[in-house]
C-alpha cells in the first residue's frame, strides 16, 4: 500500500454537531467562508440532516482536516462520534474542535475517558465564568497578529479544561490558571494533530475572530500528511437488530482474518461489547447472530454499530437500525 494524501491535499470536512440541540449555533459559515483560502476545499455535514459520519477511514482519506463544531450542544460528541474521532486521529488527520460542553458531557454525564486519551485535556469546571481569554504561549502561531487578551462575549457554560499529556495551553481565561484553547501535535510519530477550543468559537471577538481561525487552518496545514489507503470494499455487512437479537450476514470479498464488534448503546452510552473473529476465504457468506436474551434487559432505544476489521486494521463502521 501507497500513501495517497499529501502535502497538496487541502480537503476539509466540517462536522456540525447538531443532533441534539443546544442554546445556538453552530454556525459553520464561520469557517466554510474560507473556502479557497490556501486552497481549503470545504464540505459540510449536518448530523442532524445526514446522520452520524460513521467510517472515518473513509473520511480521513477524503478528507485530511475536519472541523468539529458543536458551539453549545448540551449532548457533544455524543458516541459513536467520540470513536470516530479517536480514529481520525490515529489516522493521522488534523483537527479542530471546539465546543463549550464537551467536557461536561464527557466528564460529568458519561465519565469517560475522551477527554484525557483523545483531546488530551483535563476537564475542571462546566463554567470558567470568565468571558475572556489570554495568551500564554506567545510564540505559538494560533496567536500570530492577535492581541494578548480577546473577548469571548458570554456563553452559557465555558468548559475550564488544562493541558494533559503532551498538550500546551495556547490561551487562559484571562487572570487564571483555567485553559480554554489547548493543542497537541503527535504527527512526528504518525498520528494527527489538534485544537481544543472549550467554549463557542462562534462568540469571539468578530474583531479577531477570522484571524484566529486563519492562524489555526495555517498550523493545522504545516507538514505533509501520509496515511496509507484501505480498501473500503473489503466486506459488506447486512445486520438486522431487534429486541429478539441480531441477525444477518458478512459477504467476505477478500480472503483474510475478520474481527467484528457490535457495539450496543442505550440512551446513556455504550453497554455491551460482542466480538467476533473469523477467517474467511474469498467470496464466503458469514452468518452473525447474537440472540436476544442479551438484550431483553436494555431500557428505552438501543443503537448498534458493526465495527469490522480486516486483518488487524479497523475499515468500517456501519450503523445498524433497530
Amino acid at each position: 500500500m501507497t500513501p495517497r494524501w499529501g502535502y497538496n491535499d487541502k480537503h476539509v470536512l466540517v462536522v456540525v454537531d447538531d443532533y441534539y440541540g443546544g442554546y445556538y449555533g453552530p454556525d459553520p459559515t464561520i469557517f466554510t467562508k474560507f473556502n479557497g483560502t490556501h486552497e481549503l476545499v470545504f464540505r459540510l455535514w449536518y448530523e442532524s440532516l445526514q446522520g452520524i459520519p460513521v467510517d472515518p477511514l473513509i473520511w480521513s482519506n477524503d478528507f485530511p482536516y475536519l472541523i468539529w463544531t458543536s458551539a453549545t450542544a448540551w449532548y457533544a460528541v455524543y458516541p459513536p462520534d467520540d470513536y470516530i474521532i479517536e480514529e481520525f486521529l490515529k489516522n493521522g488527520g488534523r483537527l479542530l474542535i471546539e465546543g463549550e460542553d464537551i467536557g461536561w458531557f464527557h466528564e460529568e454525564v458519561l465519565g469517560d475517558n475522551f477527554l484525557e486519551n483523545v483531546l488530551h485535556a483535563k476537564y475542571l469546571a462546566d463554567n470558567s465564568g470568565i468571558y475572556s481569554i489570554s495568551l500564554v504561549k506567545p510564540d505559538h502561531m494560533l496567536g500570530e497578529g492577535l492581541p494578548t487578551t480577546i473577548s469571548i462575549g458570554q456563553p452559557p457554560y465555558p468548559d475550564a479544561i488544562t493541558p494533559y499529556n503532551g498538550s500546551l495551553a495556547v490561551y487562559n481565561y484571562t487572570n487564571s490558571d483555567m485553559s480554554a484553547i489547548i493543542v497537541y501535535d503527535n504527527v512526528l510519530k504518525g498520528e494527527g494533530r489538534h485544537i481544543y477550543i472549550a467554549f463557542p468559537l462562534m462568540d469571539m471577538d468578530s474583531t479577531y475572530i477570522d484571524k484566529f481561525i486563519l492562524n489555526s487552518l495555517k498550523w493545522l496545514l504545516i507538514g505533509e500528511i501520509q496515511r496509507l489507503i484501505v480498501n473500503m470494499n473489503i466486506v459488506t455487512p447486512t445486520l438486522v437488530v431487534r429486541k429478539a437479537g441480531i441477525s444477518g450476514v458478512l459477504n467476505v470479498t477478500v480472503e483474510g482474518t475478520y474481527k467484528i464488534v457490535l457495539k450496543i448503546y442505550d440512551d446513556k452510552g455504550l453497554i455491551m461489547l460482542i466480538t467476533s473473529i473469523i477467517r474467511a476465504s474469498r467470496d464466503m457468506q458469514v452468518p452473525l447472530n447474537v440472540i436476544g436474551y442479551l438484550l431483553q434487559s436494555i431500557n428505552g432505544n438501543i443503537k448498534v454499530y458493526a465495527e469490522i476489521y480486516y486483518n488487524g486494521k479497523l475499515v468500517s463502521i456501519v450503523p445498524i437500525s433497530e
